[in-house]
């Protein structure tokens, strides 16, 4: 592209975890841990089918007074969620029966799962809540079979969020860079 005259304007980092087997795997062998710490915390994680979406708000909330860009349209998820109910999903994470922490996860194809919003409550003095997350994202992905988890961008509007692309690096098997061309 670049010989074309094409410029690049902006690269996407879009990471994975690919492999039915290597989901069970990852789920035998790094659950446990993570689990535990969740236990010890009292903290309790589950995933579920969306009856409100009252933790879309909460997401939002979360994620703006950390600073982080919110671009949810939540109109267009609950038309969504109308029409493929079975393929959205609502991961929950519990502090007694306080909810501490929230992620929305789609079953985008037969084959895949996307982990598209999450967000911890910053009032919340819990440790390891986005790892907790993810586990039961792991755990989703194998109940519904699918070959690979989707962790989704870690941009920014202005530029790349390189905390996020670290944490989602210890959950990834395989990435993929999305380059945007532009030509003058």
């Amino acid at each position: 592209m670049h010989k074309k005259g094409f410029k690049g304007d902006r690269i996407l980092n879009h990471q994975f975890f690919v492999g039915k087997k290597k989901i069970k795997g990852w789920l035998k062998e790094k659950a446990p841990k993570i689990l535990k710490k969740a236990k010890n915390q009292g903290l309790k994680v589950n995933s579920s089918s969306i009856n409100n979406f009252d933790f879309l708000n909460k997401i939002a909330v979360w994620n703006k007074s950390r600073g982080y860009d919110e671009n949810l349209d939540q109109t267009q998820v609950i038309q969504q969620v109308s029409l493929f109910p079975d393929w959205y999903f609502e991961i929950s994470l519990y502090q007694q029966e306080r909810l501490v922490g929230s992620a929305l996860a789609v079953k985008l194809t037969e084959d895949s799962i996307y982990y598209y919003k999450s967000a911890i409550d910053p009032d919340a003095k819990i440790k390891h809540g986005g790892d907790i997350l993810v586990t039961q994202l792991f755990k989703l992905a194998a109940e519904l079979k699918v070959n690979f988890i989707d962790l989704g961008s870690s941009d920014r509007v202005t530029s790349a969020n390189h905390k996020l692309i670290f944490f989602k690096s210890r959950f990834s098997n395989d990435q993929y860079n999305k380059v945007t061309w532009s030509k003058d």
